[in-house]
């Protein structure tokens, strides 16, 4: 069954929803998505790379953040909770074949990431 991309309105190709689902998966799973992208670009895998990226990132400095004295616990659990919940919207967003961007900062992901 194939899912249709609720932006566009097209059909979505399988190999465009395995980009979307694998972005979000692991570090390997985001390698092997990037490698199939760069294959046969779709703006439906450009869109799930961009947020996993960015979903990545903003995990790192949520951790380099946690170095503040007596704020750092604070921060990082709050960042982790905050990078889990940005997870399950993109990654859920993947399987169901929609574009759900990352509250708050997805626009942002997709704006400075253009490159992927």
């Amino acid at each position: 069954m194939s899912l249709i991309d609720s932006s566009t309105g097209s059909k979505l190709s399988a190999r465009a929803q395995w980009i979307g689902v694998l972005s979000y998966l692991s570090p390997i799973g985001w390698v092997m998505a990037l490698v199939l992208h760069l294959t046969g670009k779709t703006e439906y895998g450009s869109f799930h790379l961009r947020q996993s990226t960015g979903i990545f990132i903003t995990l790192v400095a949520m951790y380099f953040m946690s170095s503040i004295p007596y704020l750092g616990a604070l921060v990082l659990i709050l960042g982790l909770v905050l990078c889990f919940f940005f997870w399950v919207v993109g990654y859920m967003g993947a399987i169901q074949g929609k574009r759900n961007m990352v509250p708050y900062l997805g626009p942002y992901f997709q704006e400075y990431m253009k490159f992927l």
